[in-house]
């Protein structure tokens, strides 16, 4: 084939794959052998401070010659324009998608909000969260729900939906133990035969009326 003066592509990787400093070395013709530590540490002593991207190096979405280098300000400016970052843990992401799925991991997310139409409001950990429910929302206080503080609803009809299904057979001001029993006196239920004759008391014949059949002249009040 014809000789175009390129480079040869093994070459051309060998030379990208070297950890060398491309201020000093841009051919990766002298790799450090301390990798990527050795690397910053050369570029802060030798270069008046300069340094790679932490986040691009986690990232490993380029070659060590293709990282750039940055002045401590250059780096921030780097970073808040091209990175994403925790608000509670500070930890910096590559991309958006990488810190969604921290956020999620890592942090309460308020589904309530969510779906009312304000998106990733996030909480540092539960304690955040149930202060939030307690303070926006309509939160549970009864039972296992109010020991979380974890489960609160949109409306007042929800909670109270919620309670009645899930809280209604507790009794959250006095304990079982020192409940009262009432006692419920019912009317006997008399059958059909019972207040014939003459015998029968007045409450007994309207009883007997009740479960008669229509049309039975038996039941009467003086026969």
């Amino acid at each position: 084939g014809s000789r175009t003066g390129r480079m040869p592509l093994h070459c051309r990787l060998l030379q990208l794959t070297a950890v060398a400093c491309r201020e000093c070395d841009p051919l990766g013709e002298k790799p450090l052998q301390g990798g990527m530590g050795q690397l910053q540490q050369h570029l802060r002593l030798q270069h008046a401070g300069l340094q790679l991207c932490p986040t691009c190096i986690a990232a490993r979405r380029k070659f060590p010659l293709e990282l750039e280098t940055y002045t401590p300000q250059g780096l921030a400016a780097h970073r808040a324009a091209a990175h994403k970052h925790c608000e509670f843990c500070t930890t910096w992401f590559y991309a958006v998608d990488e810190m969604w799925s921290h956020m999620q991991q890592r942090h309460f997310l308020c589904g309530l909000c969510q779906a009312a139409g304000t998106p990733h409001l996030y909480f540092k950990d539960s304690a955040g969260l149930a202060e939030h429910y307690a303070g926006q929302h309509f939160a549970c206080r009864e039972g296992e729900c109010g020991e979380s503080g974890l489960v609160a609803f949109a409306s007042e009809q929800e909670l109270r939906d919620h309670q009645l299904e899930r809280h209604s057979n507790k009794m959250p001001r006095f304990k079982k133990s020192k409940a009262r029993q009432l006692p419920v006196e019912l009317p006997a239920i008399i059958p059909r035969q019972a207040g014939r004759g003459h015998n029968a008391t007045w409450r007994e014949q309207q009883q007997a009326q009740q479960y008669s059949i229509p049309g039975d002249s038996s039941i009467s009040s003086g026969r």
